[in-house]
């Protein structure tokens, strides 16, 4: 659910503010369209105030609005009679003075059709119960009445009355108070600078029933406290990774259960949404990815096949009471950053300015959408750790912002370790300059002269980079820890006595990875930390982007066998790239293609749980 800004602000601006009540509301009333057959009627407009539910010092609610004419360049305003307050809204354009709300058109709606009927809704807060009236409804400056008012007793005026309480006015419907805790969005002040929101924050995830289903299948297999463990895995929310134009088709099934799950817990729902489908994608692999090539005319399908579409689905006011969250394009503008030319798709992508003309095509389609948040994805601590990447890297994404529609405002956030396996925190390697036997842990192989060694390490080095970049200091941070827990039997529990840095690292490390750039079905992983909101400073977010147990990619059934076509080697355990030095992959035979169910991996990732499960 975004939060429309409470300022007057144009509509479509991405950021969402809670602004200070003295600011200026907007007044901009559209001119009614008059139809043919009932211009100016008595009644322009009807209404319906709507508790959808409530909670210890707020609520939800919505005012369904039907005007009898045609109306375009739409506002609707209406007094509170009570001290309730809006925190966030949808379907408009929201502000606030006193107890005057004014709602204008967003800019995906500017028009109401005769009969036809707009749902602003939003959360507030209030003292005690909130009041079941509205006092003042109007539409463009002329009075709603309930359904069922008859001309004789409605006063038609081109103006608001200057009464408060209406004289008439059906009670609206109470919905069921919520069992779950309040929704957590700020609260709007008298001063002060404006406030992001966090679409976590007093949300539940999105409940996938497609991992739910493939989790069932697994625990169906095992007995005892593993398949508890299981059950347990597959209640938690993950994303919906859309890889391909075909993917699109499902997204549209996976929002109407969203609403579903919304109509049962009572409370909001925030729904991931993975873009990943560049031309080119991945570039920097071994072996090319996706489904859109460069030279295919790949990018303007990935814009009017892949983009567009989603947006249009995204754009349904069906959906505007979810809160969806969106990443974008995982693992694509750190290659941009590297210079990364060893492969030819990485050559067509940076002389083609492809990925950024493609993820600012999706910011642009994206950030006019009320109830959408985009995350541009910012690799991991691994890639971007290093001073001479995250400095360039940061600096790429304003600049990719600014050329965007609303500049800076249409990135909301940034998204890391998206399917990755870095751990939040290596807790027994705290200072990467500390000396063993004369030599710094920089120099030790698996360190390799980087002072960010955990995702704990990076998100401070991010945030600092991005304000330095021009970015807001509230600027949000979404971390995957579906695969980066590194539980189990060899996890250590204490650091190292070892006077080579290398055995000191290596017995003092979470992470079990061989090297720290190896990415597919590794070895030992566990399951991480389960989602939840603001777990961390600058952090709005734990998610499962990614499945735990879905496949990184195809891998050789066992040592000796074939590696499957099209695999990429990486995920075949007994290669090493050739980089001067042997460096295995790490890689889990059996695996099949990429996204498909590993059922044996899955269970290592249950099993290896930290927090464990």
């Amino acid at each position: 659910m975004r939060f429309v800004p409470l300022s007057g602000a144009v509509a479509g601006a991405r950021r969402r503010f809670v602004a200070g009540a003295a600011v200026a509301v907007v007044a901009a009333a559209g001119a009614l369209v008059a139809t043919a057959a009932n211009a100016l009627t008595p009644l322009p407009c009807t209404y319906a105030y709507t508790i959808i539910s409530k909670w210890p010092g707020g609520f939800q609610a919505e005012v369904a609005v039907t005007p009898t004419g045609g109306v375009s360049n739409w506002t609707i305003a209406w007094t509170f009679t009570a001290d309730e307050r809006v925190n966030s809204g949808w379907n408009g354009n929201f502000s606030q003075s006193g107890q005057r709300v004014t709602v204008t058109n967003p800019a995906w709606q500017p028009t109401i059709a005769a009969g036809s009927t707009v749902r602003p809704g939003f959360v507030a807060s209030v003292t005690g119960s909130p009041p079941l009236r509205l006092a003042s409804i109007t539409l463009n400056g002329l009075t709603c009445y309930p359904p069922g008012t008859s001309t004789a007793s409605a006063t038609a005026t081109s103006r608001p009355p200057t009464s408060g309480v209406p004289t008439s006015g059906a009670a609206p419907t109470s919905g069921t108070p919520e069992t779950s805790s309040a929704p957590t969005s700020a609260v709007a002040t008298t001063s002060g600078p404006p406030t992001r929101t966090n679409p976590y924050a007093g949300a539940v995830g999105y409940r996938n029933p497609d991992f739910t289903a493939r989790v069932a299948g697994s625990a169906a297999t095992r007995t005892g406290d593993v398949a508890a463990a299981m059950t347990r895995v597959g209640e938690q929310p993950t994303g919906i990774w859309l890889s391909s134009i075909a993917s699109v088709a499902n997204l549209r099934g996976h929002l109407d259960r969203a609403l579903a799950q919304r109509t049962v817990v009572g409370a909001p729902v925030v729904v991931t949404v993975v873009l990943d489908n560049l031309p080119n994608r991945d570039c920097n692999e071994w072996v090319p990815h996706g489904e859109l090539s460069v030279t295919n005319n790949g990018l303007a399908r990935y814009k009017t096949e892949y983009v567009d579409a989603i947006a249009a689905v995204l754009r349904d006011p069906a959906y505007a009471s979810l809160r969806i969250a969106t990443i974008v394009e995982p693992g694509a503008l750190v290659n941009l950053v590297m210079q990364s030319t060893r492969t030819a798709a990485c050559a067509e992508v940076i002389a083609g300015q492809v990925y950024t003309d493609g993820v600012r095509y999706a910011l642009n389609a994206l950030a006019p959408i009320a109830n959408v948040w985009t995350y541009l994805d910012a690799s991991h601590s691994y890639a971007l750790g290093y001073e001479t990447n995250l400095v360039p890297a940061a600096q790429l994404y304003a600049t990719l912002a600014a050329s965007t529609s609303a500049g800076l405002a249409s990135i909301d956030g940034f998204a890391i370790n998206s399917a990755g396996y870095s751990p939040i925190v290596e807790p027994f390697i705290t200072d990467t300059r500390k000396t063993i036997n004369g030599q710094m842990l920089l120099m030790s192989r698996w360190i390799d002269w980087s002072d960010v060694i955990d995702e704990e390490d990076y998100i401070t080095a991010l945030h600092a980079e991005l304000v330095s970049a021009g970015f807001p200091a509230d600027i949000g941070i979404v971390v995957d820890t579906s695969r980066n827990g590194w539980g189990g039997p060899n996890r250590p529990t204490a650091v190292s006595t070892s006077t080579d840095i290398n055995t000191y690292v290596d017995q003092s490390r979470v992470d079990r990875r061989i090297y720290r750039s190896n990415w597919c079905n590794q070895v030992g992983a566990g399951i991480g930390e389960r989602p939840r909101a603001n777990p961390m400073p600058h952090v709005d977010a734990f998610i499962w982007a990614w499945q735990p147990g879905a496949s990184d990619g195809a891998a050789p059934a066992a040592a000796g066998q074939p590696r499957p076509d099209g695999a990429d080697p990486m995920c075949d355990p007994s290669w090493s790239p050739p980089m001067g030095s042997i460096r295995p992959s790490g890689a889990s035979y059996g695996a099949p293609a990429e996204g498909g169910w590993f059922d044996a991996y899955f269970e290592t990732l249950v099993r290896n749980a930290y927090p464990a499960l």
